[in-house]
């Protein structure tokens, strides 16, 4: 700083031998953990797993809309279907796919070798 204000005002600040010193450095670096998977899915996995819950929330919504639109469920209730009965079939519905994604989720987490679902319980995850 001093050498640059004395450069630029041909005065001298403070100390009278300034000398400007020019060098490079190495770009810093962050040091990895143990492994690059761990790097990876600890700051991306956990964004790839919530779209693939996401999916299954955005078909299942997709259907429930289309039925609005197509008016079914009117339909349904004039052929005597039960509005409990409705939303029970949904239920199911809803259910299947939510294990059929959870399920294809735990085994693509086994298949990649994924640590957190090899140290896990099948069923708790």
């Amino acid at each position: 700083d001093n050498f640059i204000l004395w450069s630029a005002n041909g005065k001298q600040t403070g100390d009278s031998k300034l000398e400007m010193q020019i060098g490079t450095r190495l770009f810093p670096t962050v040091t990895l953990r143990e492994s690059g998977q761990a790097l990876i899915f600890g700051s991306t996995g956990p964004q790839f797993f919530c779209l693939t819950a996401m999916i299954s929330l955005i078909v299942s919504m997709h259907q429930l809309v289309t039925e609005k639109e197509k008016r079914l469920r009117f339909g349904m209730n004039m052929m005597g279907l039960s509005t409990l009965a409705y939303w029970i079939s949904w239920a199911i519905t809803f259910t299947i796919m939510a294990l059929l994604t959870s399920t294809m989720t735990v085994l693509a987490g086994y298949l990649f070798q994924i640590f957190v679902f090899l140290r896990s319980d099948f069923l708790s995850i």
